[in-house]
Formats: structure tokens, sequence, C-alpha cells
């Protein structure tokens, strides 16, 4: 045994050396390695002897372990290969898995992609949405000059970038979610949807009556069933029911990976809904279904002339010309889930009332008909100001 001022080194029959100490917890700890040469054990026990004086020591053992397991943790570009994987077999749609692939491969994966999940910071993550937002990295070029981000683009990399880790913390890949930041899942519209974008009841009728009359029931359900576009188009004889005059909402169009136009479960689960059609609107659902519509449950309540899906794309064009044709420029198909739910609200729904009616699965979304509802109570009771006597 080879005694120093602290420490000590053993020779050992295989003629290598072995280094020990006892530490600050009062226990003995070998080096996880041995020496070839004495000089080189004594650089080991140095090297201890200066993490003890400034404070940064713990067991050679238990640094070891944190070191391999540091080398071991995956990169989020890996993690994010497991984490599709993961949401594919739990049966997400081919739509969510593209977009999200496509949201980490432009705006997270080149900055982010090569560094450890676990040692992802907050600050790291803050640096990323800010050099997101004004366009500089990844750089967002317009016309070859770099273009700060629109809300639409950063708040939807945001989201993406908060669930996978969420899943990272749920597979203990990380402890914490390094992503928190609260303004940057705030939706900021580029324009005042329920204002400024609601078609009049009248204008509605217009536009059905603009459409080819195989496709006019599809306003109709847009704009009092409030169905998306989607969800008409895979709508089926067999999801309504004639005498309870309800429609089940629980399929919707997407585009598969491959290409082509298939039908799946709706984006979410709120958005698996059974609604009750209007009166008004179930009479001309009934004639549309007895004058177009195949006598199987499966016949698509509004296809093509084969009997298929309607392509969203010949749809696009053939709205275009309605709303051309009745003065209402820019006037999107969505737009008219707005006219049905702003007069829902009108009439005293609830915010859950209305996320049921919508297949909304966010408030926030809904709260903006309520808000709508406010504006027009306001404008009312200044209309009924006229007719107050003063005092």
């Amino acid at each position: 045994m080879a005694r120093r001022s602290w420490g000590s080194i053993k020779v050992q029959r295989s003629g290598m050396f072995q280094a020990s100490y006892k530490g600050p917890d009062g226990k003995r700890h070998l080096a996880p390695m041995t020496f070839r040469t004495k000089g080189q054990a004594g650089r080991w026990l140095d090297r201890e002897a200066g993490l003890i004086a400034t404070g940064g020591w713990s067991p050679p053992d238990q640094r070891m372990r944190e070191e391999k397991a540091a080398e071991e943790a995956p990169t989020v570009a890996e993690a994010f290969e497991d984490w599709m994987t993961a949401l594919s077999v739990a049966g997400r749609r081919d739509g969510t898995l593209r977009a999200y692939r496509s949201r980490f491969s432009l705006t997270i994966l080149p900055v982010l992609g090569e560094s450890r999940v676990r040692d992802v910071s907050r600050s790291d993550i803050r640096r990323w949405w800010s050099q997101l937002c004004d366009g500089t990295c990844p750089p967002n070029l317009v016309g070859g000059v770099v273009r700060p981000r629109t809300n639409g683009q950063t708040r939807t990399a945001y989201i993406a970038l908060r669930s996978f880790w969420s899943w990272c913390v749920r597979n203990d890949l990380c402890e914490v979610s390094p992503v928190a930041i609260p303004e940057a899942s705030v939706h900021r519209p580029v324009r005042v949807v329920v204002q400024d974008h609601v078609a009049t009841p009248e204008q509605v009728r217009d536009l059905a009556a603009a459409m080819p009359d195989s496709l006019a029931v599809t306003v109709w359900l847009a704009a009092w069933c409030q169905l998306r576009q989607g969800e008409v188009l895979a709508l089926r004889r067999g999801d309504v029911d004639l005498e309870a005059e309800t429609i089940h909402v629980h399929a919707s169009l997407f585009r598969p990976v491959g290409g082509g136009i298939a039908s799946g479960p709706t984006k979410s689960d709120a958005g698996d809904r059974v609604i009750s059609v209007p009166p008004r609107v179930m009479s001309i659902l009934r004639d549309h279904l007895e004058r177009f519509t195949g006598e199987d449950d499966d016949a698509l309540v509004v296809s093509n002339p084969e009997g298929g899906f309607v392509h969203p794309s010949t749809f696009g064009r053939i709205w275009k010309r309605a709303w051309a044709s009745c003065g209402l420029e820019g006037l999107t198909f969505h737009d008219l889930r707005h006219t049905g739910l702003t007069i829902f609200a009108q009439h005293g729904a609830t915010v859950a009332e209305l996320m049921h009616r919508g297949g909304h699965s966010s408030i926030e979304v809904a709260l903006r008909y309520q808000h709508a509802t406010a504006e027009r109570d306001r404008a009312l009771a200044r209309l009924m100001d006229g007719s107050v006597a003063s005092p």
C-alpha cells in the first residue's frame, strides 16, 4: 500500500494500481477502473480531492451511472420518432401525424433535434420560441427575405412541442417539461371571425340556392347543424335518425399518407356527438335523402356521380362559385358554422351546450360565441336607450 497525504493506492497482483479514498460521507470509495501506472491513480485521486474542495463531489459510482444514463438518454429527434410510433399505435389519424411531423421537421428539429431531452432547459425553449417568432431560426424566408412567422405557424408548433414533452415526462425521459410559455398557445386570429364573417340567415338561403341541387344540403347542415366540411362529406344515411330527427357525427374526411381521400374518426372525442336537427332543415334533409342518397345505411348523404366521396378540392371550387355569385367574397364554408353557433348562443346556449353542438374540445372557442352574444346585447341596449324616459 503506497501512502499519500490523502487517499491510498494499492498495487494488485495483475500489476495494475487501484485507488481509493474515504469520502465526505464517511465511506471508502474505489475508483471505477484500475490504472496502469501509479501516477495515473494519483491524478484520479487529485481530481476527486478537487471535487470535494469545490463542493461538486458525489460518489464515483453514482457519477458513473449518471454519465452512462446521460449517454443513453435519447435526443429530441430520437424521442420524436418514438412519440410518433406511440401516437400511431394509439390510433391517431394520419393527418394528425403528418401535421406533427411537418411542424417538427420545419420548426423544431433543426434547432433542438440534437439536444438530449433531459438536457433541454426552459431558457432553451424560450430562446427557440423567440427565434421562431421573429423568423430567424429556423429561417423563415419569404421571397428570399427573413420574415416573422404568423401566430398560426408559431402557436401550432408550440402546441406540438408541448404535447411531445408531456409524453416525454410520462415516459420518464425527463422529470419536468421545460415547455412553459403560457402566451405561446394563445390564439390571435387575423380576422375577427364571429363578428365580421357571419352570414345572415338570408345569405345562407341564397348560398344554398347557388349550389348544385345535389350539394345544397351541405350549406344547411353547415349553418344550422354546425357540421364541418369534412363531417358533412363523410356523413352517411345511417347517421341520420329520421324518427328522432338527429344526426350522429362521428366521422370526417382526411387525406391519408400516400394520397387519396378516406373517412376516419373525428379529430377529437368532442367531435363525436349526436345533435338535433331543426325541423325546417330536417325537411330539407329528408327531401335530399329521397332524391340523391342511396338506400343503404352506408350510402353517403353527399356523393360524387359514382357514389364515392366528393373530393374537398372539387367541393372547394363549387363553393367558391357559390359565394362569388352571392357577392360574399372570401366567405369560407367553415364560416357557415359561425352563423349557427352565434345564433345558438344568442338564444341562450351555455358554454357546455355550444361545445357539444360545435364538437369543440376547447372552451376558448365556445367563449367566442358568447362574446358575440354580449356584443349583440350591448347593441340592443343602445337601441333601447332611445325609449328610456329621462328623469
